[in-house]
């Protein structure tokens, strides 16, 4: 039977389509107009039991276009379920629902571009929306939403073009990304500074030596438990550390120099049930705080990198 269901801001009518025999959803902003709704599908269905062709007297098939809501559901469904990447699936997701922020979930698709509000339309709605984020970060987060719009429309569960690259902030938009120019002081203060502990100094050269992204000699990686960095990835005869790249699937072997496998020695000698036995949020709020306040300067572990 046909029924309504609430939503958060919408009420969706569920009902069998007369033609098809299949189900299928209509939404409202008003309870009103969902009941009459309703009464009509109700109807219909009453019809079709008695096998009268009554309903076709109040029943006009007419194409029904998909709303957001419609479109993200198909995505995870049919898309997002098969990806094993969680970093991907997290960050669509996050991207995709960014949306119900500036468009309500029964927007239908096609009308995106339409939407205006005190003059301004369409996608530069959602820029502004977050404009208190960095113009790179609102890019990446339209490129996310870009790819199931472009997933939906090839695999025809929309027909038209919902957005294209020219909705993203062009280049000379763009904030330029200022890398940090380390001080030949600042260098010698990564390895001698007198009051970094010995540990603090260990963990720097770690970094420093291998080159490494942070994540990728965590112990901890919720986001990809595969990558996480374990003691079985060492391979101390041979001075080799196993690790998962970015863009790779698989673990790497990576030649290390002696003083690498000298801290991970003495790592495994006190007893550490993994090198770096905790996620990327202990880094940026406890060890990289304190060693910034130690040398009296900061830094990224990324600028790590650029040494």
């Amino acid at each position: 039977m046909a029924s309504i269901t609430k939503l958060r801001h919408l009420f969706k009518l569920s009902f069998k389509n007369p033609l098809t025999n299949n189900w299928d959803q209509l939404y409202y902003k008003d309870i009103t107009q969902a009941k009459s709704a309703l009464a009509t599908h109700q109807y219909i269905e009453n019809c079709k039991k008695i096998n009268s062709d009554d309903w076709k007297k109040v029943y006009t098939q007419t194409k029904k276009e998909k709303t957001i809501a419609e479109v993200f559901d198909s995505y995870q469904k049919n898309f997002l379920v098969n990806k094993t990447n969680h970093g991907t699936i997290k960050r669509r997701n996050v991207a995709i629902r960014s949306l119900y922020r500036v468009y309500e979930e029964g927007t239908v698709v096609s009308n995106i571009r339409k939407k205006k509000v005190h003059g301004v339309k369409g996608w530069q709605l959602y820029k502004d929306f977050y404009q208190h984020l960095s113009r790179r970060t609102v890019n990446g987060y339209l490129t996310e939403i870009g790819h199931m719009f472009r997933w939906a429309k090839e695999t025809q569960v929309i027909e038209c073009d919902v957005i294209s690259k020219h909705d993203l902030y062009t280049k000379d938009e763009l904030q330029p990304i200022l890398h940090k120019e380390w001080k030949p002081n600042e260098v010698i203060a990564l390895k001698k500074h007198l009051n970094l502990t010995e540990y603090q100094r260990d963990f720097l050269n770690l970094y420093i030596l291998t080159g490494l992204r942070v994540s990728e000699l965590l112990g901890h990686n919720y986001d990809d438990p595969d990558k996480e960095f374990n003691w079985d990835n060492v391979d101390f005869a041979r001075n080799i550390l196993y690790v998962q790249v970015k863009r790779s699937k698989i673990r790497l072997a990576r030649a290390v120099h002696q003083d690498v496998m000298n801290i991970l020695v003495k790592w495994k000698g006190l007893g550490f049930k993994k090198p770096l036995d905790f996620n990327y949020g202990w880094i940026r709020n406890n060890i990289l705080p304190s060693i910034c306040m130690t040398l009296g300067f900061t830094f990224t572990m990324h600028d790590l990198r650029r040494l």
